[in-house]
Order: C-alpha cells, then sequence, then structure tokens
C-alpha cells in the first residue's frame, strides 16, 4: 500500500477515499500470479464485496442465498491461501450477535440470514491458519446519506425530509468508510499489533435530529426528521430491509467503541458526522437552491461559463444526481 508493502485485494471495491482520488491507490492485485489460471478461476467465482448477490440474500428467502455467501467467503479465504497471504484483513459489522433472534417485526424481512453468515465467514477467517488476521466490525455507514445508498434508505432527503421509524432519542453508532480504510490500512502496517483482534468501530452516536440539523449546516439546504409508524413508512414506499434495520437501531443497536476509545486504544480518532457531511457535501442529496440567473442549479444553462468552472459544476451535478460523466458543452 502506500508504505510500499505487497497487498492483495481478495476482491472487493476500493473506499470512497481510494475511488475519488483523496488517497493514494493501494498497489494491490487479486490474489494471483503470472500464469496461475487455477488461483484466477478461484476468485471469478468469488463476487466482489457489495454485489448483487451479497445484496439479495437480505430477506424472508434469505437462508439459501446465505448459504452461497458463507460459500464464496470460504473461497475467498482459501484464495488468500493459496496465494500466500500472510495478514488476512476483513470487513465484517459491528453487534452481529445481536442481530440473532430479533425476527421480523412486522416488515416482512429478518436480519437472521445476513447475521449468521457473516458469523460463519468471521469464524473461517479465524481458523484459516492465517500468520495474521484482523477483523474489522463496523457500526452504520455515515455514506449512507449520500449517493443513491441515501435515495433509498431517505427517500424524502431531495426534498429536505429525513423520515424514519426511529424515535427522536433513539441514538444510532455511525462511522466513516475513510476510517476503516485508516484502521486496515494500520492493520497492514502494523500486522503485530492487530494481530488476531476484532475491532468494533464507531464515531459517534447521534439522533436523527442531529444528523439532520448536521447536514443542514454543513450542506446549506433545510433538513428536519420526522418519526413515522410502520404503516406510514411501508406507505412511504421504505423497504422493507431499510424499516427492520431502523428497528433494530431503534430497540437494540449498535454498542461499539467510540471516537475517544478508539483513539485511546488504537491511537486513531475517526472523523465526526459534520467533517463528514463537509467533505462529502456534493454527493449528499437535497433540495436544488435556485441560481443567481433564476433557474435551478440543475439547468445546464446555468453551468458557469469557464472551462474550470463547468468542469467542476459538472462534476457536482454528477455526484447529486448519479449521472455518468458526460463533458460540458463549451
Amino acid at each position: 500500500m502506500h508504505t510500499g508493502a505487497e497487498t492483495r485485494v481478495l476482491p472487493g471495491r476500493p473506499p470512497p477515499a481510494f475511488r475519488t482520488g483523496q488517497a493514494r491507490r493501494p498497489r494491490a492485485g487479486l490474489g494471483r500470479r503470472p500464469g496461475d489460471d487455477r488461483r484466477s478461476d478461484r476468485l471469478r467465482r468469488c463476487p466482489p464485496r457489495g454485489s448483487r448477490s451479497g445484496r439479495r440474500l437480505r430477506g424472508p428467502r434469505g437462508r439459501a442465498r446465505g448459504g452461497r455467501k458463507a460459500r464464496n467467503g470460504r473461497l475467498l479465504v482459501k484464495a488468500a491461501q493459496v496465494s500466500g497471504v500472510r495478514h488476512f484483513v476483513q470487513s465484517s459489522v459491528a453487534s452481529l450477535p445481536e442481530h440473532l433472534g430479533f425476527g421480523d417485526p412486522g416488515t416482512g424481512y429478518s436480519n437472521e440470514p445476513y447475521a449468521r453468515v457473516r458469523l460463519e465467514i468471521e469464524e473461517t477467517v479465524r481458523a484459516a491458519g492465517f500468520r495474521h488476521w484482523t477483523i474489522l466490525q463496523p457500526a452504520a455507514f455515515m455514506e449512507n446519506f449520500a449517493g443513491t445508498k441515501a435515495r433509498h434508505m431517505y427517500p424524502g432527503m431531495p426534498s429536505g425530509r429525513l423520515d424514519s421509524t426511529r424515535p427522536g432519542d433513539a441514538r444510532v453508532q455511525h462511522i466513516s468508510v475513510r476510517d476503516i480504510a485508516a484502521f486496515a490500512v494500520a492493520a497492514v502496517d502494523d500486522p503485530e499489533r492487530f494481530t488476531r483482534h476484532s475491532i468494533e468501530l464507531a464515531a459517534q452516536a447521534l439522533t436523527m435530529g442531529e444528523i439532520a440539523a448536521a447536514l443542514s449546516a454543513e450542506t446549506g439546504h433545510p433538513y428536519t426528521h420526522r418519526t413515522l409508524t410502520l404503516a406510514e413508512a411501508q406507505g412511504a414506499g421504505m423497504s422493507p430491509g431499510v424499516l427492520h434495520s431502523q428497528l433494530w437501531d431503534s430497540r437494540i443497536g449498535y454498542h461499539a467503541p467510540l471516537a475517544d476509545d478508539l483513539e485511546k486504544q488504537w491511537g486513531i480518532r475517526p472523523i465526526t458526522f459534520s467533517q463528514w457531511a463537509r467533505e462529502d457535501r456534493d454527493a449528499i442529496p437535497g433540495p436544488a437552491a435556485p441560481a443567481p440567473c433564476g433557474h435551478s442549479t440543475d439547468a445546464p444553462k446555468c453551468l458557469p461559463r469557464s472551462a474550470k468552472e463547468r468542469a467542476e459544476a459538472v462534476r457536482r451535478l454528477r455526484l447529486r444526481r448519479d449521472l455518468p460523466h458526460q463533458r460540458p458543452a463549451p
């Protein structure tokens, strides 16, 4: 990675900090060496983390798909073993045992397969015989409030509404994926210190009102939160999986160490939600502000005139609306 250590990514998407160029992209491969087709074949059978097959295992029929996820996890660990990986860093989820037994609170959805398969993969990593292993267990992502993920989890965000089933006083732990990447880099840099540790990660525990206030302050768009009944949320089009996670947050929730404790033990202080919102404000959905000309800022005719200003405006629009890259007209 940035230290020059040989690192293999087996396989998955790099953190947003790498994808956006805010950090150096790790010099990594997919656990293969030239001329070894068998390793390549094994990895082709392992879907990337976050792939559709991984997402679909959530739901009433998740048990069968959960078996596929566990099998893919075993293949991934096997590929790492064959490739000679000495330090395996796994990104999992915080408070997995607390997901068990929650069942279906009227949403038509259960998190049991989701939790069981990830617990099984964690045990596979621990028992694989790697010289070093580290399991990172993050709480909810701050990035859930950005991009297409935000539109899925909080469909009212483009109108300034953070409606959810969470009560106003319910606190939910969050962490940025940048800090998950920071812990992964630290583990690779200092394997003896991080080896054989399962580390739960959270930066802050915030109410939805505090999140709305932070988003309003950092983006300049007003956001409000309203607690919905389950029936109201279902009527608003929220998916069963999102409703289930919100109810779990309210009734059980994550209990990971927060920023002060993480910094004291590991020397890494996660960023606050306000810091994240300030840095990622262009990707956070919100009401379009009127341009000086009176048109919506989404209108192409309102793009600035200089090439540099046009490129920056198009970049902001593309992040906000998730459009494919288009070169602005001169």
